[in-house]
Formats: C-alpha cells, sequence, structure tokens
C-alpha cells in the first residue's frame, strides 16, 4: 500500500510540480525509509524547496556572529550587517557541517600519555577514543563539481565578451578551457568509481602548471574550490547550480 502511494504522489509530483504535493512524497519516503532524513537536511540546506517545508534551523552570520533561528522558506541572506560575500562564505563553510557524521577515533593525546587512559586531558576521550565530526566526502565533491561547472562556463562567456570587445563579433574562436573540463570530467570519474586509481587521475588532472584554484581536487579544499568559483560565477549562481545539481542526487 506505502509503494502504491509512494508512486501515486510520484506521478502527481511530476505532473504539476506542486511543492505541497512534493512535500508529501518527501514525508512519505522519510516515513518508509528512514536514511533519508540526512539527505533531506542536506537538501533542505542546499536551498530545496520541498525539502525546506520539512525541517528547520540556526543559522550564523560570518559578520556580524548574530545567531539567526529560522525557517528555510525565510530569506536566510539577510541580516542587519548587509554583507551578502561573508555570507557565502558562512553557507559553503556549512556544507562540511550539514552533512557530517560523527565516528569514533584513537585519542592522540593518549599516544603521548601512554598507559595513563584515564588521565587524559583530551575532552570527551573514553577510554582511547574520542568521537569527531567527519564531513561527507562525495556530498562536498558533488557540491564543488557543480560550482566548477557553474565557473567554467561564466569564465567561456567572459572570454568570448573580451573577444567581442577587443576583435568585434568577426573574433576568432574562443576555445573552452581543456585543462578545467579535464579536472572536472576526473572528478566526476571518481565520483562514479571512488578508488585510488581514479583518486591519483583526478589528482593528476587538477594539480600541476596551469591549475587554478576553482577546479575541484583531492589536493585542497572542496569549500576553497567552491568559494573560488564564484569568483568567476555571482555567488547566487553558483549556489543554484548546487541545488540544481545535487538535490537530486540526494533525494534519488
Amino acid at each position: 500500500m506505502s509503494d502504491e502511494r509512494i508512486r501515486r504522489l510520484e506521478r502527481q509530483a511530476a505532473a504539476d510540480g506542486d511543492v505541497e504535493v512534493g512535500a508529501r512524497l518527501l514525508q512519505e519516503r522519510l516515513r518508509t525509509d528512514p536514511t533519508l532524513h540526512r539527505k533531506g537536511e542536506m537538501a533542505a540546506y542546499l536551498g530545496d524547496e520541498i525539502s525546506q517545508t520539512m525541517f528547520s534551523g540556526t543559522v550564523v552570520c560570518a559578520s556580524c556572529t548574530y545567531e539567526i533561528a529560522f525557517s528555510w522558506a525565510d530569506t536566510r541572506d539577510t541580516c542587519t550587517c548587509g554583507r551578502k560575500d561573508d555570507h557565502f562564505q558562512r553557507w559553503t563553510a556549512g556544507l562540511a557541517n550539514i552533512g557530517a557524521q560523527s565516528e569514533e577515533v584513537a585519542c592522540l593525546e593518549v599516544t603521548r600519555c601512554g598507559e595513563h587512559v584515564n588521565a587524559c586531558v583530551v575532552e570527551g576521550c573514553t577510554n582511547g577514543k574520542v568521537k569527531r565530526s567527519v564531513p561527507d566526502q562525495e556530498f562536498l565533491v558533488r557540491c564543488a563539481v557543480a560550482a566548477a561547472r557553474c565557473a567554467e562556463r561564466a569564465d567561456m562567456e567572459h572570454r568570448v565578451e573580451e573577444a567581442r570587445r577587443y576583435e568585434g563579433e568577426d573574433h576568432g574562436t574562443v576555445w573552452a578551457n581543456q585543462k578545467a573540463l579535464k579536472a572536472i570530467k576526473a572528478a566526476e570519474v571518481w565520483l562514479d568509481c571512488p578508488c585510488d586509481e581514479h583518486q591519483k587521475a583526478w589528482h593528476m588532472a587538477s594539480t600541476g602548471t596551469g591549475a587554478s584554484e576553482w577546479w575541484p581536487s583531492p589536493a585542497f579544499s572542496m569549500r576553497q574550490a567552491i568559494q573560488a568559483s564564484a569568483q568567476l560565477a555571482k555567488p547566487e549562481a553558483v549556489r543554484s547550480a548546487i541545488r540544481k545539481d545535487v538535490v537530486p542526487w540526494l533525494l534519488s
């Protein structure tokens, strides 16, 4: 019965794109598959309207440290400081937090104090183990790839406009940045098969002579790549591209 209800809601949502129907569909899917809860929160953070009807949260302005409780449907980038650039940086920092999961690792202090486990000064250490927050790497790489695709399009548009400005409408061919496209493609191949061989190939394609900060690379943070992408494309364009490409993967 539940499967029939989900299929019926899927048909309705596909037919009219109604947010309310989409919310009912997501609610039904969450009921049958609780593991979607975390991904629903991640989709809401990216700006998915349907997911935002079911989750709320808190945002902290990086400029004035003012904490604002909000529902996702509210305008989230409104603050008395009015510094939009810092808001985008805060948003990209939050990408690592929203998908993070907790795991136990060996406490480094125990290595130094040997058998004195019970005397460890590290907060949260229990029998030589501490919990740490681990970002969802696949989620971050997908966000960085979407941002890089957006930046590459913006870079191409800018170079075409420059050619028109200096050479006129009869300007020569403006070639795409093949190195950037190769780096992005290598990241996408790693996403399909995250093995050591593909990670090595991705590393080689995204580093070295001519590499740019906005290319997704295992040698650097995805947050850095996303923020650099917003230097070529507008921050809102980058956020929109991430939402468009990553939300369907999250909720599939």
